[in-house]
């Protein structure tokens, strides 16, 4: 019984895919070293602040159709931020995504969706800012999500109260 629900599983996730069963290729996939970057965030709060992102577990999956044209690539980490202003510095707790790019035959980027956390951090006053949930990334225009469009959204005052940049 396991096998079979396998098997359907993975037929799926296959057919999900746009890969045909018949003659599907495995999905090509890189693993990438843990990494940290920097960058200025101007438009989230009315000033700006500094975030560093703690990325490990970066996983990319490449998957083709069944004409050999690339047709989706999934991301998968785990990451951990550090947000500074004038107020002082919140680290957040380490969390979960999953971002997916879809792709046309011809291979033009149709949509990018990014899923699961987008921020976990305790602020000064004790409360917990978290947020998470589905953002379609094509259709922000800022720079870094702190709120998704389907999900739970944090207070994103609170958070900027609390760096000071608000």
């Amino acid at each position: 019984m396991k096998a079979t629900v396998c098997a359907l599983a993975a037929f799926a996730v296959l057919a999900f895919a746009g890969v045909s069963v018949a003659s599907a290729s495995p999905p090509v996939i890189t693993r990438y070293p843990d990494t940290t970057l920097t960058t200025q965030v101007p438009d989230i709060c009315p000033s700006p602040y500094t975030l560093t992102m703690d990325l490990t577990g970066w996983t990319e999956q490449v998957f083709f159709d069944t004409n050999g044209n690339l047709a989706k690539v999934n991301y998968e980490w785990f990451e951990q931020d550090t947000f500074t202003g004038p107020a002082g510095t919140l680290t957040g707790e380490k969390y979960h995504s999953h971002m997916q790019v879809l792709l046309d035959s011809s291979g033009n980027v149709t949509s990018i969706y990014l899923d699961g956390g987008l921020e976990k951090v305790w602020l000064p006053d004790g409360t917990f800012f978290i947020t998470a949930g589905r953002t379609d990334v094509l259709a922000r225009t800022t720079s870094v999500i702190l709120n998704p469009d389907h999900g739970h959204s944090g207070n994103i005052a609170e958070f900027c109260a609390a760096l000071g940049v608000n």
